[in-house]
């Protein structure tokens, strides 16, 4: 096999990983309850976590979800390895946003 196929197969692969994290932390914050899960950016808990935690399980279920289109699209509409980034970084982006937003209503 050639090993950009590889390459390009294994970083395919991992976009289904990281969507599959987004999920499990969505239910895990919405049915198991588990607060500890909503950390802001540097990875400290938000002090008032109880408040926003169904804003907080609706991002991952979003960032999640928009990994798991770009996973479908990129093999229906042969979208080249070199533009992956670019999708990822608006996800990413969006995520990290979103994130520092909640972050200021728990801090409020």
């Amino acid at each position: 096999m050639n090993d950009r196929l590889l390459i390009a197969l294994f970083f395919y692969l991992v976009l289904w990983g990281i969507s599959a994290i987004f999920f499990w932390r969505a239910y895990r914050i919405i049915k198991k309850k588990e607060l500890r899960l909503i950390k802001d950016i540097t990875g400290v808990r938000l002090k008032n976590s109880g408040k926003i935690a169904k804003r907080y399980a609706l991002m991952e279920v979003i960032s999640g979800g928009s990994l798991v289109v770009l996973a479908i699209a990129i093999p229906i509409f042969s979208i080249p390895m070199k533009i992956w980034p670019a999708f990822i970084i608006v996800i990413g982006t969006s995520r990290q946003l979103t994130l520092l937003k909640l972050q200021k209503e728990s801090d409020a």
